[in-house]
This record gives structure tokens, sequence and C-alpha cells, in this order.
């Protein structure tokens, strides 16, 4: 392990692995040596106490910090790390494969709300008791809006500790067989029937909350059928009956329906009822009366200030 924290070069990627290595051995209760990290001709050693007490106040501070941290955060530092470990040797599927060729075609405003979108699926991801390999595909690396977007919101994917996220401009299928994928559209014709950890699950890169006039409808069905791969829809319809509201979930939603159902091994009705919103499956008279007076006045709010403008223009 130390062999490997000495061949990185970039000073972020090597401070993550140096409080990765160093949470191990003080939680495991190993001999907690200091690895230095202060000048570069001293990182191949791991000194002994004795040169510990040789450092600069300041540096004492620092490490002081960290002490605290671990001391104050240690639950939750041993699940992270815990985490991190397992992702250091994940398997290659189940995966999710985040299809980003529709970025160049959102608004400013769809476009950060889909990295966020994005930034909170891969800190779910990172965060689970067992991580999939994570990746977003056809991401443009050229289109300086979507890496302005990428800067602001999807910092997460610089993350040395975040290993299980890839980053590529490439298309999925240059990574894995037809056979293996699975395309997730609301519009397809065919349930996916279970979650087989031999496969791939594409979803597409959208938020459905703001209208795209440049996008199709069907935009990821026929994302699918373009590159020639099986498409399927969450079975939504055998298991709770949809009551209202649009059937386009947030990608968190799909994702965490996927590692459900995987992890309970088929249990789709568990993981429907766990992560769609109760709105979706409560009916107008099922829903709390005030708030449905509420949404009416506003409404009606809303349409006669329009009619009022539109009679002043």
């Amino acid at each position: 392990m130390w062999r490997k924290f000495v061949e990185f070069d970039r000073d972020a990627i090597r401070s993550g692995w140096r409080r990765m290595i160093w949470k191990l051995q003080k939680i495991l209760g190993l001999n907690a040596n200091w690895p230095v990290l202060w000048t570069e001709s001293k990182l191949k050693s791991l000194p002994s106490q004795q040169f510990i007490e040789t450092l600069t106040e300041s540096q004492q501070e620092q490490l002081t910090s960290i002490i605290t941290e671990v001391q104050v955060k240690r639950i939750a530092n041993h699940r992270r790390l815990m985490n991190h470990l397992h992702n250091l040797q994940l398997d290659p599927k189940p995966a999710l494969l985040i299809d980003c060729r529709f970025l160049n075609e959102l608004s400013p405003q769809a476009l950060s709300q889909t990295l966020i979108q994005l930034s909170y699926l891969a800190s779910e991801n990172r965060d689970r008791r067992r991580s999939w390999p994570l990746y977003f595909f056809n991401f443009d690396m050229k289109d300086e809006n979507i890496l302005e977007a990428q800067y602001r919101y999807l910092s997460l994917a610089n993350s040395p500790r975040n290993v299980s996220l890839t980053v590529s401009s490439s298309s999925y299928l240059d990574h894995f067989s037809r056979e293996e994928i699975i395309y997730l559209s609301p519009h397809a014709e065919l349930d996916l029937e279970e979650v087989e950890g031999s496969k791939a699950y594409v979803l597409g890169g959208i938020v459905d909350r703001v209208a795209q006039h440049r996008l199709h409808p069907h935009a990821t069905l026929l994302a699918a059928k373009q590159d020639g791969v099986k498409v399927c829809r969450l079975p939504i319809d055998k298991y709770i009956k949809w009551k209202s509201g649009s059937r386009s979930m947030t990608l968190l939603a799909v994702t965490s329906i996927l590692y459900s159902v995987y992890e309970s091994s088929g249990d789709w009705e568990l993981a429907f009822r766990k992560y769609i919103p109760v709105r979706n499956i409560r009916g107008p008279e099922e829903k709390n009366p005030y708030g449905r007076r509420l949404h009416r006045y506003i409404h009606d709010y809303e349409r006669r200030l329009l009619i009022e403008l539109n009679q002043r223009l």
C-alpha cells in the first residue's frame, strides 16, 4: 500500500492516500508510524516517533487536528474508510453508466441541476456499503459551459477518495459489449425483470424538472435504439399503482431502486415503496385537503396575474 502511495505525483491524491492509510493503521490498532509528507526527498521513508518530535509547531498543530478529527468522528470515519477499501476491490459489474451525451442540449439551468444530481449520485454511491462502479460516459471535455459547470458542481469527480467514479468522453460501447448493457428509459416497452450482477445499466443524464425544447421527449429511448442496445423500463405497474405526477424519476431514485433490488435479491415492491415519492402513489382524494386548497389558490392567483399582465401589454 505504501509503495502505491509514493507512486502518486499529485499532492491532492497523495494527501488523500495519506489520510486513508493513517486512519486505517489507527483504527485497526497497528503501529501507526507517521508518513513524511513535508518534503519530496523524505516521501519514501517511514519515520519513528522521534521524527515527529522534530516537526515544527505548525506541523504538530496539523497532526493534532487530524487526531482530533479521528477521535470526534471515529464511527463515521471508520465506515467511510471501510467503504473506500471496498471500492479498491470493486467487481466490474453490476455497473452504473450515465449517458452524458445530452448535456450539450440542456439549458444552463438544466445543466447545473443535472450536474448537481450527478454529484449527489456519485456521493451516495461512494458511501454505500458496497459501491458499484460508476461511469459518466459521453462527457464532452471540450465544451466550456460543461467544464465550467463540472468545476462548480461536480468537484467530487476529482476527489482521490472517489475511486469508484470514472468520467470519460468515450462511449460506453468502447468499454462494455452490447450484450452486457441495458439502457433504462421510462418510454421503453419491455419491463426490467431482474437486476443482474453481470449487467451494466445505463441511465440518461437528463433532469426533467426543466422543459428542454432541444431534446426529443423520448431522447433516452432513441439513444438506446441508435446504439443498438437493449432498452427496458422499471416494472412499476406490476408492483404499485402510480396515481399522479410524471413517471420520470431522479437519477438518484432510479439508482437507489436498482441497488435495493439487487441487495434484496429481487424485492421490487420494497424498493418502489421506499424510493418513489408518496405524492406519486396517492390520488387526489388521499392527499391533504389543506394542501389541495392551497395549490388551487396559488394556481388561480398565477392565472389571474398572467391575465392582468396580458391586458396591460
